[in-house]
């Protein structure tokens, strides 16, 4: 549950930009060494803080990815769905453009503060750079989608979209991710950390 100023609110998500907090513990280093839904959950956690409505943009993606799932598993059997498809990937991909675009916008912002911070840290021996990796390639979701839908049907899942795509993280041009030590991989979470704090 969850109140402000005595009041109780209907969801804990509408405290978000009410108490901001950059909040850094040890399992963070798997931010940058772990799976891309650890990365994803970093900047849409960051994100929510400041623009509590995208919150809700998120929420409303996912459900429409659900919906498509659902779907999706029946269609070798029932062609028909290809209508109820339709209207699900292109909600999504609507909630996937304006995603990618707050995304985006954060990783640019970040990148304003990791010279410094990062350059701090290890004593301006190395650079850390950020990138924005999409799942797929084109400029239509929805048509990606559509052409996906066979190989997502074996599969029951969405194959394509933000709830798919990745944040990579170079020291010195090398992925940090792949090839950086453990060290090297906390030092870049607590960077990103200190940049969320600034922004």
């Amino acid at each position: 549950q969850a109140a402000l100023n005595g009041k109780k609110l209907k969801a804990v998500s509408e405290l978000a930009g009410k108490f901001n907090a950059a909040v850094f513990s040890p399992s963070d280093s798997e931010i940058v060494g772990g799976g891309p839904s650890l990365r994803r959950k970093f900047i849409d956690s960051a994100i929510g803080q400041i623009y509590p409505a995208y919150i809700s943009l998120i929420k409303n993606y996912t459900r429409a990815v659900t919906q498509r799932n659902s779907i999706i598993k029946d269609y070798k059997n029932d062609g028909s769905l290809s209508v109820m498809l339709d209207v699900f990937e292109n909600e999504i991909a609507s909630g996937a453009q304006k995603i990618i675009k707050f995304r985006r916008r954060y990783i640019e912002k970040i990148k304003n503060f990791l010279p410094d911070i990062y350059g701090g840290i290890s004593s301006g021996k190395e650079r850390l750079d950020a990138e924005y990796i999409l799942s797929y390639e084109g400029d239509n979701l929805a048509d990606v989608l559509k052409q996906a839908r066979i190989r997502d049907m074996y599969t029951g899942s969405t194959s394509a979209g933000p709830h798919r795509d990745d944040i990579e993280f170079k020291i010195n041009g090398i992925p940090a991710r792949s090839f950086g030590s453990q060290g090297q991989k906390r030092s870049v979470a607590l960077a990103l950390k200190l940049c969320e704090a600034e922004i």
